[in-house]
């Protein structure tokens, strides 16, 4: 696959940069296959896997969470608005769709719903932070609200405010023999944008990139107090490794989040 010049463009999750994506995110070092099995280790010990193993991969990006749950038995549903990146999920996944273990979906997740209920709702790589406002991870929110089966889980991670104004006004330049890249983050008062431009090899290919990426400021436990409203309890946060409470979520880069959706009769 070689990205021309047409395909230089500015663009979240275009073609050259979904490739990208799915190269460095395939590696075992990804984030979402550093996370996958502490995510899983966490539901399995919760005990509700026993009875729905039917998964929702929210923002499924490239399929590396997905494809670990599903070898390892669960049903998964990928949703992300990237056709690019669901190009690279459906080659990852391919086997699974093609026995239909595994969905994977062009959709919105501010506006979503199945005609099934998952035990365990998953949105990585601080999905929240790439929507468009408040109102729209509210929205989210609500969305999960109705797909959750009674008892399920929402797992998920955010980049908290502290998080992401530390990397704003700075350049970082990436200079090695798999890519020459350069990446400023700037703040406007209500999002942090990242400007991206550079180029990576792949295939013997020199691949042209570049990309926009806005992420909004969500604080933790502004978040929290949306998930109780909804009826969610407990809604907490842990360390990376899904394990250890965090009494200050703001205190660090990222927060990772479990919230569980109480039975309902």
């Amino acid at each position: 696959m070689s990205i021309g010049p047409r395909d230089f463009r500015d663009q979240a999750y275009g073609a050259a940069a979904a490739l990208r994506y799915s190269i460095f995110e395939s590696r075992p070092d990804g984030f979402a296959r550093r996370r996958a099995p502490k995510i899983r280790k966490f539901y399995e010990q919760a005990g509700i896997d026993a009875s729905n193993r039917d998964v929702l991969d929210l923002a499924c990006g490239s399929g590396q969470l997905a494809v670990h749950f599903l070898e390892h038995g669960y049903r998964v549903v990928g949703l992300d608005r990237s056709p690019h990146m669901l190009g690279h999920a459906r080659q990852v996944c391919a086997s699974y769709v093609d026995e239909g273990q595994a969905l994977l979906v062009k959709g919105d997740a501010r506006d979503f719903q199945f005609d099934r209920r998952f035990g365990l709702v998953a949105c990585t790589f601080n999905g929240l932070n790439h929507l468009a406002s408040l109102a729209d991870v509210r929205r989210c929110l609500r969305c999960v609200d109705g797909v959750l089966a009674p008892g399920g889980y929402f797992v998920f991670d955010i980049d908290t405010p502290g998080g992401l104004r530390q990397a704003v006004e700075t350049t970082f330049v990436n200079d090695t023999d798999e890519e020459i890249t350069v990446r400023k983050r700037v703040f406007d008062g209500e999002r942090v944008i990242l400007y991206a431009s550079g180029c990576f090899f792949h295939d013997d290919v020199w691949h042209r990139y570049r990309e926009t990426i806005w992420k909004i400021v969500i604080d933790p436990m502004e978040l929290r107090t949306e998930m109780l409203d909804l009826g969610w309890s407990p809604v907490g946060y842990f360390d990376e490794d899904f394990v250890e409470p965090v009494a200050d979520p703001n205190a660090g880069k990222v927060a990772y989040g479990i919230a569980r959706q109480a039975a309902r009769s």
